[in-house]
Parts: C-alpha cells; structure tokens; sequence
C-alpha cells in the first residue's frame, strides 16, 4: 500500500530503564511492486525491534545549557558519561519519552546528547543504495493530548514520491492504565479518567523508589532528580522544591498529579465526545515508530 508523502527524564537514563521493544507487528505492508522502496518499510521495522545496540553520550553539554535555581558546577569528567543498551527500537522509544513536550515547549534541557547518540546509531539503518527512509518515533499518551514526545531520524520525504510505510509499537514501561481508565470513566467521568491518566504519566516520569536512590546519590545525581522535577512542575505552575528537600517525593508527585490531571480534562473534553471515548484512547504505555521509505 502506498501513500502521498506530505512533507511535514527523571535523566533520560532513568527512562531507558523501563523502555523494550515490543513484539513486531506492522501496518501498512506493501503490495508487491517494482519499487526497491517497497519492501524495506517492513524490514527496517523488523530490523529495528530485533538489533541490539550501545550508545555512549556525556551530559556535560546538556547541564552547561540548564538554568534556573539547579546549578552544575562540574560538567566534565566521568560522573557525567553515560552508557545505554536495547534494541533500536527501546533506545528510539526512551529517545520520545525523554524529548517530552507541553504544548509545543519542551520539559527539559537534558537527553540532546542521549537523542543524537541514538540518531547516529539508527541512521545507517534508514537509506540504502536504492532508497530512502525516515524514521519517527511518537508518544502521545491519548489523541490531541498537550503533552507528548518525538523524535525523528532521517529526512522527510519529497512530496513528490509514493510513500511505503511500517508501524512498530514499543512498549515505553509507563503503568498500563487503560483497563483502569474505562472502569472509572463510567461513574467519574472525564475527570476520573484524566486522574488515571495523570497517575501514569508521574509514575512513570517519577518512580518514588528511584527518584529517592537519586536524591541521595553522588554528584550530579540529586542535582538532576530536583533539575528535571523543577522543569517538568514550572511548566504546570506547581513547585517541588519542599518536597524534594525533605526526600518526600511521593509529596512532589501528588502536587504534580493534580496539576497534569487539570490538563488532561481540558484536552479530553475537547477532543472526545465522552469519558468512554476517552478512556478507549488512552495510550499511555506504546511508543509508536513509524517507519516511511521512498525510491529517490
């Protein structure tokens, strides 16, 4: 099948924790064609939900450029390399989950190295001699949500060109609340839902046991547990900062649950006809690739 292109953490290493591929599965295969571009959708879907890979990245530069009250006073030297393996595809998912956005503006300076390091190990997976590809990694925990992740590896195509397209849906390790969304949709409705909702998306920025072990851990741990908190609570006008001095975290993420929630009403009203509806369209636990190939 072909379509019309249309040219359009916690650390992030706490993210990556939590993120595995999940079993392939494909949409859109194409029918047989004489177009090399045809087949390669599916294979470079297959291909990357099943290759390992290592990156390595510093998060020196990504602290250099952070403001605000949490400061950094080394940003070199070995406290700040990091190292991550999973297939591409996990590394791709953990890439969106930790490139989150609130409408349109993004929730924190750190994963720029983390991002590029898994673009640069994905890349040669995207083109071959004959073809062309892209691949876009997207989480939106439920359609026309405010808050959502992406990243991108390779061009988009020409506009001009027959378009093949795969789709591999990753698990991201965020609790799985759909089940619990549709139960309470029926006598809380959209508020009910947008609280569901909204317990997820903390649980699984801000897991209590390991937000606490960073806190209390060396340089420059602490610093970006309470870094990635502030960034993440200013944008929703609440503060942790009395929380997370006292290591109360579940304190913090209460504050930040009822702020998400308030949002997450707002949008739910807006795009779904009922709390039903809504609940049916939570997605919270699937990054989905998408993967677009085209002949040049």
């Amino acid at each position: 099948m072909t379509d019309r292109a249309v040219s359009t953490v916690v650390d992030v290493a706490v993210c990556l924790l939590v993120v595995s591929a999940a079993v392939v599965t494909l949409a859109g295969a194409p029918t047989p064609s004489a177009d090399p571009a045809a087949g390669t959708a599916a294979e470079t879907a297959s291909v990357l939900g099943s290759t390992t890979a290592t990156v390595e990245y510093s998060l020196g530069p990504d602290l250099r450029r952070a403001d605000g009250d949490v400061t950094f006073p080394v940003t070199d030297g070995p406290a700040l390399s990091r190292s991550a393996n999973g297939t591409l595809a996990g590394l791709l998912a953990a890439a969106a989950v930790g490139n989150l956005t609130a409408d349109g503006v993004r929730l924190s300076h750190v994963g720029a190295g983390f991002r590029a390091a898994v673009r640069n190990a994905t890349r040669p997976l995207v083109s071959g001699p004959d073809w062309r590809g892209q691949v876009i990694a997207t989480w939106e925990p439920y359609r026309g949500s405010h808050l959502s992740g992406r990243v991108v590896v390779g061009p988009a195509p020409p506009s001009d060109v027959d378009v093949y397209t795969a789709r591999l849906p990753v698990s991201t390790g965020f609790p799985a609340v759909g089940d619990e969304a549709t139960a309470t949709a029926r006598d809380g409705g959209f508020a009910a839902v947008a609280a569901t909702v909204a317990d997820g998306v903390v649980a699984g920025l801000f897991p209590p046991e390991r937000i606490r072990a960073q806190l209390q851990g060396p340089y420059p741990e602490g610093r970006l547990a309470r870094l990635r908190y502030g960034e993440f609570a200013s944008r929703y006008g609440v503060s942790p900062t009395g929380a997370l001095d006292d290591r109360d975290v579940e304190r913090a993420n209460d504050r930040l649950r009822s702020a998400i929630a308030d949002r997450v009403v707002t949008d739910l009203q807006a795009v779904f006809e009922t709390p039903a509806a809504a609940a049916n369209a939570v997605r919270l636990g699937t990054v989905t690739l998408t993967v677009r190939t085209w002949s040049p």
